[in-house]
């Protein structure tokens, strides 16, 4: 999911808090964008992993984002991002041996978006990473609204 920022959602017994900050910057008809995340993560239990599923009770999965985004008319724009998510601290460790040494997973990420009003904006986001673990094995496509008040 999100090329591997969103991983901690689908980790049986792992929940956490993520902190983050982004810049945001129009010129019209473009828009640039800047965020980090910092998701810690803390395992709560081992659900029902396997024994020699190898643990650990904190985890940290920084994400950098950079997006930018140019609206070809006043209500329809596209933008390309890119992203990388670095994996300092595991809260469980890849089953594949050959999984074990990659910590860096970057994501190109292209987008279309429409704007509904003044305040209102719909996207359709897809996120494809590149090289690392998920490099070529997965990629993913999300529906994304945008209310500003």
């Amino acid at each position: 999911m999100n090329g591997g920022k969103d991983s901690p959602l689908l980790t049986p017994g792992v929940t956490g808090l993520r902190l983050g900050a982004s810049f945001e910057h129009s010129e019209r008809p473009f828009e640039f964008r800047a965020s980090l995340e910092v998701p810690l993560l803390v395992r709560i239990s081992d659900a029902s992993l396997p024994e020699e599923t190898e643990t650990h009770a904190i985890g940290l999965l920084p994400a950098v984002d950079l997006r930018a985004a140019w609206w070809i008319t006043s209500w329809f724009g596209a933008s390309l991002g890119g992203g990388l998510i670095t994996e300092p601290l595991r809260v469980q460790e890849p089953a594949l041996e050959r999984d074990r040494n990659q910590r860096w997973q970057a994501v190109v990420e292209p987008g279309l978006h429409v704007r509904l009003g003044q305040h209102v904006t719909l996207g359709l986001d897809a996120s494809v990473p590149v090289g690392g673990a998920l490099g070529g094995d997965a990629w993913s496509i999300g529906a994304q609204g945008r209310l500003g008040l």
